[in-house]
């Protein structure tokens, strides 16, 4: 299954659409729990994700899965990349999680591509040499970054956002071009931070309110509940990329993964009309750092 739990809400209160606040350790676990009895087996977090590192290695002890689990982390963008501190970091990283390995390691600023060849990519690739991880990637924003991540050696990971509104990668090219590369895509922001599960009208964040009141039409249209349109559009366009969502409650848990299940019907109609209902929606939309400071949030992606 080619679902991913995300794990910033489980380290601190996170997007415009959260409710839980500061989740615990029980509640952490539960979590967990739930993801792995639905037959999740990876997360994805970073090391400035408040408490997730710390909180995940406890569950996978208490669970007993450390050994199984498959984990992709981000370094944290205010380590330099090019020296001893990002080695020291990932240690420490496996040691909060409990893990003798990671899966994937991750830049998490896509400005460092630009130093790729100037030092960066030979110590991230190291910490493959170290045994410390699988495989390593970036974590991007722009297309013109996964571009150019898609077409450099070494990296073996690209995460990016995406979604209905947000099809810009897409347009682009770039799902298709990192398939013949070989390269792996894992997709967040499915939700976009949870807004595209809200009516318009609870919605914190007023420029996105226009496209929101779409959604209800092609929900009615095709059957589905907005989880099942958002993930269901992703699955049926890109199934191939891994898809990462976030919970604040087991039964999130759960619901996701129903709705990743669930069979779509006349699904090439539904990409479609995605496409036609969402042709160009606006950077100002999309990307949440650029949100107007009244609509402010957390932008840990």
């Amino acid at each position: 299954m080619n679902l991913v739990l995300g794990t910033a809400a489980l380290g601190f209160p996170y997007g415009v659409a959260n409710r839980a606040g500061k989740l615990s350790q029980n509640q952490v676990t539960e979590i967990v729990k739930k993801a792995w009895e639905c037959g999740i087996r990876e997360f994805d977090t970073a090391q400035m994700y408040g408490d997730s590192e710390k909180f995940l290695g406890q569950a996978f002890r208490d669970l007993g899965i450390a050994e199984e689990v498959r984990v992709i982390t981000k370094i944290d963008p205010e380590i330099d990349p090019y020296t001893y501190k990002m080695i020291h970091s990932i240690h420490q990283s496996l040691s909060k999680l409990k893990i003798r390995k990671l899966y994937g390691v991750l830049l998490h600023r896509e400005h460092w591509l630009d130093r790729w060849d100037e030092g960066v990519g030979e110590n991230l690739l190291n910490l493959i040499k170290l045994n410390c991880t699988e495989k390593v990637g970036i974590s991007v924003y722009q297309p013109r970054y996964a571009l150019r991540a898609v077409n450099k050696e070494g990296i073996d990971i690209i995460q990016l956002p995406s979604n209905i509104f947000d099809r810009r990668f897409e347009r682009r090219g770039i799902f298709d071009l990192a398939r013949k590369k070989g390269k792996e895509i894992y997709i967040r922001n499915v939700f976009l931070q949870g807004l595209l599960l809200l009516d318009p009208e609870d919605s914190p964040v007023e420029s996105i309110k226009p496209q929101l009141k779409k959604i209800p039409k092609l929900v009615k249209k095709f059957g589905l509940t907005r989880h099942e349109l958002a993930i269901g559009y992703l699955r049926e366009n890109v199934p191939w990329a891994k898809l990462i969502f976030g919970a604040e409650t087991p039964d999130q848990v759960e619901e996701n993964v129903k709705a990743y299940k669930k069979e779509v019907r006349f699904s090439t109609d539904l990409v479609m009309d995605v496409i036609e209902t969402f042709p160009n929606v606006d950077e100002n939309v999309l990307i949440p750092k650029m949100w107007r400071q009244n609509e402010h949030t957390t932008d840990q992606s």
